[in-house]
């Protein structure tokens, strides 16, 4: 079962192999003390950031 949580202030890993999600558009801004935070981005904005700045550096190999 999920989780229903305010995602600003959710705990969640410090890294993943990958993200899926289904932001909430808005033109709701968010807020905060966090770097993401202090950048004043619209709801869907920063959760896609957020979630981005947690993805593992990936290793390219384009040989």
């Amino acid at each position: 079962m999920g989780r229903s949580e305010d995602f600003t202030t959710a705990k969640i890993a410090e890294q993943f192999d990958l993200t899926i999600g289904k932001p909430p558009f808005s033109n709701r801004t968010v807020r905060g003390t966090d770097e993401l935070g202090r950048l004043g981005l619209s709801l869907h904005d920063y959760f896609i950031a957020r979630s981005v700045s947690r993805l593992r550096p990936v290793p390219w190999d384009c040989s």
